[in-house]
């Protein structure tokens, strides 16, 4: 069953055309599982208004035979969207496969993601989520983790996003954990749509009404 979120990023006029002096954009991170975010989900173009949407019933997976390097975006080799919680999924040199069966394992926790490297060599792999930032679909990867050859992962969703200011940055780039001014955004709540307005003399966006 779909779970369609909605956030909106307000900023003044007066700020946008200071911030865009500045060369400075929204990022958007949202984390897997408890750990801070290590993946910058998307970077919008600075505007008054920014709305993204998505599904948070809906997640992937990706793999890639190429090592994370800060503030680089990730290039995946393979990916599949949408993904099936509780499924044994392997990465191998032909891509990805679902191992010992299709249905769900009871082995694997309820709502999370498995994926095994079967590559000859280590990858990267993590979570894919789509979302679509004011009408534009963009799929990208939310975290990054280095799996040795043989070795397993699970990945669970995050129930948050942090949102933050910066130079823009594209899907996927790697980010040491999110800035101290970076705004914790919790989805736990009632309302599945979301406000936020920039704040100028704290260099932060803060919650506003709808």
């Amino acid at each position: 069953m779909a779970r369609c979120y909605e956030v909106v990023l307000e900023i003044a006029g007066d700020d946008v055309r200071d911030l865009r002096a500045r060369a400075c954009a929204p990022a958007i991170a949202k984390p897997a599982g408890t750990v801070p975010p290590t993946v910058v989900w998307f970077s919008a173009p600075l505007a008054t208004r920014t709305v993204f949407t998505w599904d948070e019933s809906a997640y992937g997976l990706y793999a890639a035979v190429t090592a994370p390097k800060p503030s680089a975006a990730l290039e995946p080799d393979g990916e599949i969207y949408p993904a099936l919680p509780r499924v044994h999924y392997t990465f191998e040199d032909s891509g990805f496969r679902v191992r010992a069966g299709t249905g769900a394992h009871a082995e694997i926790p309820n709502g999370r993601y498995e994926l095994a490297n079967g590559a000859p060599v280590a990858i990267t792999a993590g979570l894919v989520q789509r979302a679509k930032v004011n009408g534009t679909d963009v799929l990208s990867p939310l975290n990054a983790v280095v799996l040795p050859p043989g070795f397993t992962a699970e990945f669970a969703p995050a129930t948050k996003l942090y949102v933050w200011l910066q130079r823009p940055a594209a899907p996927g780039t790697v980010i040491a954990p999110a800035p101290d001014h970076a705004v914790e955004v919790d989805l736990g709540g009632p309302s599945r749509t979301i406000a936020y307005r920039y704040d100028p003399d704290g260099a932060r966006f803060v919650p506003c009404k709808p």
